[in-house]
């Protein structure tokens, strides 16, 4: 079983880990924790524009139409850039 992530999985990993670097630093991941909900608007709503709320839906269903996979490597990048964001509970509404 070859389990090389494919072109598209190495881009959502890269661009996921450039946001990060970018706009999750210590400081905005401490202010975030201090907000009422845990996580920072602002970079909930990059993730919103970049579509990973809805990266394991179908397409006909208004998601990006990719799998557990692409989902597993936002996981890991959020986990990598010790990120807060509301991600997987916005699969159960």
């Amino acid at each position: 079983m070859d389990l090389t992530l494919d072109d598209d999985q190495l881009l959502l990993a890269e661009s996921a880990r450039q946001l990060f670097e970018r706009s999750y630093t210590t400081a905005a991941a401490r202010e975030a924790e201090a907000q009422p909900d845990g996580f920072s608007a602002d970079l909930w709503r990059q993730a919103v524009e970049l579509g990973w709320p809805g990266i394991a839906l179908p397409e006909v269903c208004g998601g990006a139409g990719y799998g557990a996979v692409e989902l597993a490597v936002l996981a890991e990048e959020l986990g990598r850039g010790a990120a807060t964001l509301p991600l997987l509970s916005s699969f159960g509404r």
